[in-house]
C-alpha cells in the first residue's frame, strides 16, 4: 500500500476490502488487487453487496463486486465514522450529530443532535446492531431503533469525567446482552429493557471495546479485553467474574480483542499476541514491521491485519509451527500471498516466534487512566499448562504491499 493501512479490514465473499486512503478490494486467496476507488474514504462499512464509505463531507456507496458507484449525497457535516447493517447506515458527524440512512438510495431517515463530542473518532462512535444503534449522549447510554432513530432505553453510564476521561465502549452480543466498557466499569446489560445484569471493576482503565465469544467457558466462551497496561481478562458472561488475566505490554489502543476458534487476537505495539481463550496460556506472538493499526480479520483460518509499515498481513490463525513440534521449525515457510509489490527487503522481514512469559515490565505513566496494583504487574494469576516450545520463526503467509 501506498499509505498506512486504516482500521479493520473487511471479508465478504472472496474478497478482502481495506482502507489505506482509497478501498482497496483483494482477493483473499491471492492478494492480488480486484480494484480500488478514485475517491479518499476516511471510513467503510461493507454490507449488502455494497460498500458504503465517506470521504469526509459526503457519504457514498459503491458496487461491492467491481467498485462502481451507486449513489452519493452530502452529509451536512464531517463524518467521522460510519457503520452499515440490514439496509440501513449510521453516521456519527463532528459536532454531536449521529444520522439514519436508508442504504440503497441514501436517503435520509433520522436525524439526532448533542449526542458526545469529547471522543469524535472511529472507535468512540455510536455502534449499529441487529436493528439498534446505541449512542452515548447527556451521560447516558441510549438504544435507538436503526429505522427511526426512537428511544427504546437508557442508562446513566455516567459522563466523561465518571468514565475516566475516556469513551464509553460498547459490545451488543448475540446472548441478548450489551457489554460496555466505562473507564474502569464493565457491564452487562440487557438488550431488551436495558437493566444491568452485572458489574465488574477493574484496577486499570478501559480503551478498547470488550469482546464476546458464544459458548460455555470450558469451549472459550465468555467476555475478553485488555486495560491500557496490557494486562488481558476472560470474565463469565453470566456472572462478570474474571477466569483469568495475564499481562502483555503497555497497549494504549481502543482497539479490541478478537476471539476466534478459542483463541484470543490482539494487537499491541508493532506485535500481534495470540492466547489460548479457555486457559490464557500464550501461543505464539507476530513482530510486523511496524505498528499494528486496527484490530485484526480472522476469515478461513487466517488472520489479516494493518501495519503502518503501508503492508496487509495474512497469517495461519492456528500459528501450529510456532510450537517448535514441527519438523520444519527454524525454516521459513512461503506465504500464501506473492505478487511483484510484495514486501521482500531483509530488514522487514518479520517472525512469529513462541511467546515466553515476560521477566517484568514498566508501564509508561498514564494520567487519570487508573493505577494497576504491583501484583498485577507482572503476571497475576499463573496460566495452567507450560508455554508452548522453544521452535524457531515462521515468515507470514502473505504480506503485501501494492505500489501507486
Amino acid at each position: 500500500m501506498s499509505n498506512e493501512v486504516w482500521g479493520t479490514p473487511t471479508v465478504a465473499g472472496d474478497l478482502l476490502y481495506v482502507t489505506s486512503f482509497e478501498v482497496h478490494a483483494l482477493d483473499v486467496a491471492s492478494g492480488r488487487r480486484q480494484f480500488k476507488t478514485r475517491d479518499v474514504a476516511w471510513s467503510m462499512a461493507v454490507a449488502d453487496g455494497r460498500i458504503h464509505a465517506s470521504d469526509g463531507p459526503s457519504l457514498f456507496a459503491l458496487d461491492a463486486t467491481d467498485g462502481s458507484e451507486r449513489w452519493r449525497v452530502s452529509a451536512d457535516a464531517w463524518v467521522y465514522a460510519l457503520r452499515a447493517e440490514h439496509g440501513t447506515v449510521v453516521t456519527a458527524t463532528r459536532g454531536g450529530g449521529v444520522q439514519g440512512w436508508e442504504a440503497s438510495n441514501g436517503h435520509k431517515l433520522w436525524e439526532l443532535t448533542g449526542a458526545q463530542t469529547d471522543f469524535e473518532t472511529p472507535e468512540a462512535a455510536p455502534v449499529l446492531h441487529d436493528g439498534t444503534v446505541y449512542v452515548w449522549q447527556d451521560a447516558r447510554l441510549r438504544a435507538l431503533d436503526a429505522r427511526t432513530g426512537r428511544e427504546s432505553w437508557s442508562y446513566p453510564v455516567g459522563d466523561a469525567a465518571s468514565c475516566a476521561n475516556v469513551p464509553v465502549r460498547v459490545t451488543p452480543a448475540p446472548d441478548g446482552n450489551v457489554y460496555v466498557a466505562a473507564g474502569t466499569r464493565v457491564l452487562s446489560v440487557d438488550r431488551a429493557s436495558g437493566r444491568v445484569r452485572w458489574h465488574f471493576e477493574a484496577p486499570a482503565v478501559f480503551l478498547a471495546a470488550p469482546a464476546f465469544a458464544p459458548g460455555a467457558a470450558v469451549t472459550g466462551g465468555g467476555v475478553y479485553l485488555a486495560d491500557h497496561l496490557g494486562t488481558v481478562y476472560a470474565l463469565d458472561a453470566v456472572t462478570g467474574k474474571d477466569r483469568w488475566r495475564i499481562a502483555t505490554e503497555p497497549r494504549p489502543s481502543a482497539d479490541p480483542v478478537l476471539v476466534v476458534g478459542g483463541n484470543v487476537h490482539l494487537g499491541a505495539g508493532s506485535a500481534l499476541y495470540t492466547l489460548d481463550a479457555v486457559t490464557g496460556t500464550p501461543k505464539w506472538r507476530f513482530a510486523a514491521g511496524g505498528e499494528i493499526t486496527g484490530p485484526p480479520a480472522v476469515a478461513d483460518g487466517r488472520v489479516h491485519f494493518g501495519s503502518a509499515d503501508h503492508c496487509l498481513y495474512t497469517l495461519d490463525a492456528a500459528g501450529a509451527s510456532c510450537a517448535g513440534s514441527s519438523p520444519r521449525a527454524g525454516r521459513s515457510r512461503a506465504p500464501r500471498w506473492r505478487r511483484r509489490a510484495w514486501c521482500t527487503r531483509a530488514a522487514r522481514t518479520a517472525a512469529c516466534t513462541p511467546w515466553t512469559r515476560p521477566r517484568g515490565r514498566v508501564p509508561a505513566p498514564a494520567p487519570d487512566l487508573g493505577r494497576r496494583p504491583a501484583r498485577a504487574q507482572l503476571w497475576p494469576r499463573p496460566v495452567p499448562g507450560p508455554v508452548p516450545g522453544s521452535g524457531g520463526a515462521r515468515a507470514p503467509l502473505s504480506r503485501v504491499r501494492h505500489r501507486e
